[in-house]
């Protein structure tokens, strides 16, 4: 559920960013995503204070473990995008708006899972102090984009 969170926080952020009358290819998209990416890997390996061949591993797995989740997210959006289309329809008994529903609730099981996974590897290449360090580093980390989002969009809602 928080990275749920995270990523709507995020989209938002780069929503605010983009204009909405201007048209931006792919990767001008997704520059602002891999900057945030890139400084948090930065202050990541500042606060772990790891040796280079642990730094490798964890972003490593890292990387995969981002790259399947972004995966599920790519699916939640297409699910969602299919309930949006569903909008004011009054079809109550709609057996597609329940199969999204179902579907959308097994891939938001499968991110919980997927995190869980990924949280118990770190212990093959981290010490327990260090997961703990981990966590506690995304938990600050996802608070200081949110709270720039909302620092950012407030300035924008006052400068209208």
């Amino acid at each position: 559920m928080k990275n749920v969170v995270f990523f709507c926080a995020i989209t938002l952020l780069f929503a605010l960013c983009i204009p909405a009358n201007q048209t931006f290819s792919q990767d001008r998209q997704d520059k602002p995503l891999q900057k945030v990416d890139q400084l948090e890997k930065v202050k990541l390996i500042e606060y772990l204070n790891l040796n280079d061949e642990t730094n490798v591993k964890l972003l490593s797995r890292r990387k995969d473990f981002k790259a399947k989740n972004r995966y599920y997210y790519h699916a939640i959006d297409s699910l969602v995008a299919e309930l949006e289309s569903y909008d004011g329809k009054n079809d109550k008994q709609n057996p597609a708006i329940k199969k999204c529903i179902e579907d959308y609730q097994r891939i938001e099981l499968q991110i919980i899972k997927s995190r869980q996974e990924f949280i118990n590897s770190l212990y093959e290449i981290l010490t327990p102090e260090q997961v703990g360090k981990y966590i506690v580093f995304e938990k600050k980390f996802k608070k200081e984009i949110q709270d720039f989002i909302f620092k950012n969009r407030d300035k924008n809602h006052k400068g209208e």
